[in-house]
């Protein structure tokens, strides 16, 4: 297949008709593929996507155009609402844009910010264009989250930072005209709740976002170096969250509820919580993280009164296990009367983004008024069976450790660890070890550890 030029031509009768041009263009290409280049890129804020496709049979060269959705950060909000580009009719296609790509494998880095479109055409020999490709599903070419270089607001370099995250938090819970001039932080949820799909923006700044900031947070060298937590129990495998709160309280003064994940199984990588509450009798003053945020390189922002949005930095395999503190909530007391503090709702999220089923401890334990002096009572029954019942109390707040011992001083079960509101408490224990295997006969130690004091029961466990 080529080019000629014909000086002479002799025949030796009439010919009919009229040389028609060469039509036999190559075929279409019709596996174009887009993706972003999430690692490797430069700092300027905006990231490479790599094309990629099979050459057609009777294709030479391949041309590669580009379109975006349009209207970066606000994507299909007014004004100027963006959309989706209609797969061209005609060659070249109007209103696309030529990229450098001319070979499989090669990356396109466009200059702005946007969730781009590809589609592709193919030549021939004699230079005839091919039909339209397929039309890619669009690819961003920045990261959710990356909102600021550490200098310049709104301007990123390719890694979702602490100095992000701290943009996010400084104008979380904003919502319509207050969010103006900060729209690019308003980055979830994305139509398929990934961290590679177009932003559907709502226009305030919550969870959704959060979840993304830290799904894309860039890990730091002490998260790669962190050990990987030993797998849970089995009594462990599902994910609860406790509320411990006053059942009534008295006239002036304030107290503090805890927000604490009672059991995690490793499948969470974010939650919210949002707690409702008797208007009149209390009224929430502030929120603070909880121990087992900060021990685990999270982060806890608060959008509205009463409600705690959990996220660990950098996603991970396994998420939450175990339990601990994640908020702390202080009330102002209204006037005298039962509190009526639940939890309205609970949002559970995985490391990619999908819903975790997160249930509300039914054994909420009920705080009332701050005992006189902490206490560590008589085991109930005792001689136990297998299935015992610990009621202790707490004068004050804080930190505190209530486990079973065996009598050789090894310890067998933690039944109850970390920071805990004052107030009187009864928990069950059902005679098993750490690994969820029941003890054997014998006798043993509860011991409480709180507020700088350590107390002892004896109990006598018979199978």
């Amino acid at each position: 297949v080529s080019a000629y030029t014909f000086l002479n031509v002799q025949a030796n009768h009439s010919i009919a008709g009229v040389f028609a041009a060469n039509t036999l263009a190559a075929s279409a290409v019709t596996d174009l593929g887009a993706s972003q280049l999430r690692t490797g890129n430069d700092t300027d804020g905006t990231t490479k996507i790599q094309l990629s496709w099979s050459t057609p049979a009777g294709a030479v060269s391949v041309e590669v155009w580009r379109r975006g959705f349009s209207n970066y950060p606000l994507y299909d909000n007014s004004p100027g609402a963006g959309s989706v580009p209609p797969v061209p009719g005609a060659y070249p296609p109007a209103g696309w844009t030529l990229t450098a790509v001319t070979a499989s494998g090669q990356y396109d880095e466009p200059a702005t910010r946007d969730f781009w479109y590809y589609v592709a055409y193919a030549r021939d020999a004699c230079g005839n264009v091919s039909g339209v490709s397929n039309m890619t599903g669009g690819t961003l070419d920045y990261h959710l989250g990356d909102v600021t270089n550490g200098f310049v607001l709104g301007q990123g370099n390719n890694s979702v930072t602490t100095a992000d995250v701290s943009l996010l938090g400084a104008h979380y819970g904003l919502t319509g005209g207050a969010l103006a001039g900060f729209e690019y932080l308003d980055v979830g949820p994305t139509t398929d709740f990934s961290v590679n799909a177009r932003p559907t923006t709502d226009s305030k700044t919550d969870f959704e976002d959060l979840v993304m900031f830290g799904l894309n947070f860039t890990p730091t060298a002490s998260l790669v170096a962190r050990p990987v937590p030993r797998a849970p129990s089995a009594a462990a495998m599902a994910d609860e969250i406790e509320i411990q709160a006053p059942g009534t309280v008295p006239s002036g003064g304030v107290f503090d509820v805890l927000i604490r994940l009672a059991s995690g199984s490793g499948a969470l990588q974010a939650v919210s919580v949002k707690l409702g509450w008797n208007a009149a009798t209390v009224a929430p003053l502030s929120m603070t993280e909880g121990a087992y945020v900060t021990d685990n390189d999270g982060l806890m922002y608060s959008p509205c009164p009463g409600q705690a949005d959990v996220v660990l930095l950098a996603p991970r395999a396994p998420g939450m296990l175990g339990s601990g503190v994640l908020a702390l909530v202080r009330f102002q007391v209204v006037a005298a009367g039962p509190a009526g503090i639940t939890a309205t709702q609970v949002l559970g999220r995985d490391n990619t983004n999908q819903p975790v089923t997160v249930a509300v401890n039914s054994a909420t334990l009920s705080v009332d008024a701050a005992p006189a002096m902490t206490e560590l009572n008589p085991v109930i029954p005792n001689p136990s069976h297998g299935q015992s019942t610990f009621d202790f109390a707490m004068s004050k707040p804080g930190a505190m450790d209530l486990s079973v011992y065996s009598v050789d001083g090894r310890r067998v079960r933690t039944v109850m660890h970390g920071q805990r509101a004052a107030g009187r408490y009864q928990i069950q224990w059902d005679g098993a070890d750490e690994h969820g295997t029941p003890a054997r006969s014998g006798v043993y130690f509860v011991r409480l550890e709180a507020a700088g004091q350590t107390m002892t029961r004896l109990m006598t466990l018979m199978r």
